[in-house]
């Protein structure tokens, strides 16, 4: 029998990958730390982030988000006005 092969992630990564990866400045990401939505720690002289944190938030963005993307109108059109789903 072949062994499978175990995949695994870290379970943080340096705050600079962290706001680098999320798309956001060094003052939000403290913002999110001091917030609570970031779990971190320091290694050394490394401030780490949880990777579980991370994803939480964004399943937390996501989850907020459905059902609300309004396409944007094209150049010269009115925008659609859409109702909300019964």
């Amino acid at each position: 029998m072949a062994a499978k092969k175990a995949t695994s992630q870290p379970f943080a990564i340096p705050f600079t990958h962290a706001i680098k990866n999320d798309s956001i400045g060094r003052d939000k990401g403290y913002s999110l730390i001091r917030g609570g939505e970031w779990e971190s720690y320091m290694d050394g002289g490394i401030r780490m982030v949880t990777i579980a944190s991370i994803n939480t938030r964004r399943e937390r963005l996501l989850a907020e988000s459905r059902g609300t993307f309004k396409p944007a109108p094209l150049r010269g059109q009115a925008p659609t006005i859409l109702q909300p789903a019964e």
